[in-house]
């Protein structure tokens, strides 16, 4: 059972979302409404919206989410929805040899080598030409 599991059982009592309909529309929470109704809790895991509303795989979805067949996604900063559905794919395994692909940078690209986040591997994804090459587009540009 996830660690956060009776913090939403709270909330979708108080908000009393198993009465909404979500074969119309998801439901609308705010990150105000959460901890409003988890604010007597005493641990961290049980009442830090970002922490309730991670739930990067199936498995780490309270058992309410499971039970309902919901899951969250973020729709701006301090609003989520609540959908039906799965919410979730697995990756199917790939079975093919990788490809090398050769960066079309005639130098070395030395800011690439400066840290290892995820906007900076797509950075140098772009800047090496990868994306371009990959999906076949040359008149893909950059934007922020």
């Amino acid at each position: 059972m996830s660690k956060n599991s009776a913090s939403w059982e709270k909330i979708f009592t108080d908000l009393d979302i198993l009465k909404h309909d979500f074969n119309n529309a998801p439901f609308v929470i705010s990150a105000e409404q959460i901890k409003q109704c988890v604010k007597d809790f005493s641990k961290t895991s049980q009442k830090e919206v970002r922490i309730l509303c991670k739930q990067d795989s199936k498995e780490e979805r309270p058992q309410i989410f499971i039970d309902n067949e919901l899951f969250i996604l973020p729709i701006k900063n301090g609003g989520y929805i609540l959908c039906k559905g799965d919410g979730y794919i697995d990756i199917p395994n790939i079975n093919t040899e990788s490809i090398i692909y050769k960066s079309k940078l005639n130098f070395e690209l030395k800011s690439a080598n400066v840290g290892d986040s995820e906007m900076q591997h797509l950075d140098f994804a772009y800047a090496s030409s990868l994306i371009r090459t990959f999906l076949n587009d040359e008149s893909l540009v950059l934007s922020i």
